[in-house]
């Protein structure tokens, strides 16, 4: 998945002048479906936190593993979101870049549900924004889940 994504966004780091920098590892046996779930969260992750943060910063993905999770963070140098964008940030329709629609972080989030996980928000200053992606390490389907009201 790691080097997937770093693949992925490299060339988008590249023109933005931002590093990206991958840490950690783990190895996971994921359905081509629950992969392909993983990266794209990552990928909007990503793609927001390069485009958030100023030339010559740093955007970084961390890994980390247990038995039971796999924990990926998302760490940019972006300016950080204000009190009244950080209420709304996992609403559709909300978005604070010109042109967007608002629905990356909306979709992503509903993504991580369906796989078992969560999608939040762990920090938010004017030193940047992390996002922290929680998945079990053997996501449970959507058929094997009850119904949520």
């Amino acid at each position: 998945l790691c080097d997937t994504v770093r693949s992925r966004l490299l060339p988008a780091a590249r023109e933005a002048e931002v590093s990206l920098v991958v840490e950690g590892q783990a190895e996971v046996s994921y359905t081509n479906r629950e992969a392909s779930l993983v990266l794209l969260i990552l990928e909007n992750l990503l793609d927001n936190a390069i485009q958030a943060t100023p030339r010559g910063g740093e955007v970084r993905l961390r890994v980390d593993a247990n038995r039971q999770h796999l924990t990926f963070e998302v760490t940019d140098h972006g300016p950080g979101l204000t009190e009244p964008i950080r209420a709304s940030l996992f609403l559709p329709c909300r978005s604070t870049k010109a042109g967007g629609s608002g629905m990356g972080l909306a979709i992503s989030r509903q993504l991580a549900l369906a796989l078992g996980g969560t999608l939040e928000l762990r920090r938010s200053s004017i030193e940047g924004c992390s996002f922290g992606l929680t998945v079990p390490r053997a996501p449970t389907s959507d058929a094997d889940r009850p119904e949520q009201a």
